[in-house]
């Protein structure tokens, strides 16, 4: 962290250190066993079917903020599209983003904003990845009938953006 915080880069900002993921949500036919009624008999219709959409976040532990962007997609394009977004968002502070070692991270077509500085996680680290660890943590914690929010996110801190 002292190589990216040097006098040159912070240039009197205010740092904002930042927690970076992308997420799937959607729904994939998966074929199962089923015992349909005798007379009809055992055959059952099945197709194949996915439908994915990605969610892009980033978490401000300190400030207790979220930035976060839904897409179509997971790809470079989408990364550099979420990170001139927040760039955008905080363009008064210098952000560390903290990010994971997937391949639109490490992209030769990844542009990285002028206040923005990624530092990668070391491989297969998730006990220093405070964000995928939150959700372990509350996996643990919580059964699937309980309905309290330990984050607790105000739509005031956080930002959405829609992609078509």
């Amino acid at each position: 962290m002292a190589a990216i915080l040097i006098a040159d880069a912070v240039k009197g900002r205010t740092v904002r250190l930042m927690f970076q993921e992308e997420a799937r949500f959607g729904r994939m036919v998966r074929i199962r066993r089923c015992w349909p009624p005798t007379p009809p008999g055992r055959c059952v219709d099945n197709g194949y079917e996915r439908q994915f959409i990605y969610v892009y976040g980033a978490v401000s532990p300190v400030q207790g903020e979220m930035d976060w962007m839904i897409s179509p997609k997971m790809n470079t394009e989408q990364m550099n599209q979420f990170l001139a977004q927040v760039s955008q968002t905080h363009s008064d502070e210098l952000i560390v983003m903290i990010v994971d070692g997937a391949s639109s991270h490490r992209s030769t077509e990844l542009r990285i904003p002028e206040n923005t500085r990624l530092q990668r996680l070391p491989g297969y680290s998730p006990e220093i990845n405070t964000k995928s660890m939150s959700g372990i943590s509350l996996a643990k914690r919580s059964s699937p009938t309980e309905s309290s929010n330990p984050w607790k996110a105000s739509s005031a801190n956080s930002t959405l953006v829609c992609l078509d």
